[in-house]
């Protein structure tokens, strides 16, 4: 009987590393939709439209600590554009970009109206993005390949992924 899966939407702003970031969701029994963006236009239509991600987003793309998302050829995703944003409200965002948990993305996205938001409050590497993002969504999904093991919250499973991590400051944020 096939374990059913959950899902999962992938943003990729400008970075390289969504392949590998679709690869560890997958691994983990995901669904995932990965939306490849090719400007800032697109991307705040994609994150304006609840409709075009699920309920768990990942966000891959470079951030700036004072500016908001940045690319080389475009003007940076400001925190009150991010604060504008209405397709993420309720949902669960998970940021794969460098310094997306610290206090301007924080606030820009407790705004947006997300329902949780955990990203790293540093300049962080590929690998331990990948490291994190796999043990956050085997943690939520582990009940289904280890029955005994039982399900896990959302919530749970990113304070557990935070606590492994913590040297690498990822800061979670959560509504409830």
């Amino acid at each position: 009987m096939p374990i059913p899966k959950k899902s999962a939407t992938i943003v990729v702003y400008e970075s390289p590393d969504g392949h590998v970031i679709r690869e560890c969701l997958e691994a983990c029994n995901y669904r995932t939709d990965v939306i490849w963006i090719g400007s800032r236009e697109e991307f705040l239509s994609v994150l304006n439209n609840p409709r075009t991600t699920n309920d768990i987003v990942v966000i891959d793309s470079h951030g700036d600590p004072e500016k908001g998302f940045v690319t080389d050829m475009e003007k940076p995703v400001g925190f009150d554009e991010i604060s504008a944003l209405k397709g993420l409200q309720g949902k669960n965002v998970v940021g794969a970009a460098c310094f997306m948990g610290v206090q301007g993305f924080t606030e820009a996205f407790k705004k947006a109206g997300v329902g949780s938001y955990v990203g790293a409050s540093d300049n962080i590497s590929t690998p331990s993005i990948i490291l994190f993002i796999t043990t956050l969504f085997y943690s939520f999904t582990r009940g289904s390949f280890y029955p005994e093991l039982g399900d896990v919250s959302w919530k749970k499973a990113v304070e557990e992924a935070v606590q492994k991590f913590k040297e690498d400051s990822w800061k979670p944020y959560f509504t409830t």
